[in-house]
């Protein structure tokens, strides 16, 4: 369905903003979500 809409979000990606929008999270909490999860994701990568 992605590749038919031209989607270039991943299915994990596509669920963590329907979960932003199903518990209404104001954009500055939305922001610090994918902000410290980006970072996490760095982290784990510079230690490998």
């Amino acid at each position: 369905m992605q590749a038919i809409e031209a989607n270039p979000l991943l299915p994990d990606e596509v669920a963590m903003f329907e979960m932003f929008e199903r518990q209404g999270w104001p954009p500055e909490k939305r922001r610090a979500f994918i902000l410290r999860k980006f970072r996490d994701g760095a982290d784990i990568a510079a230690a490998e």
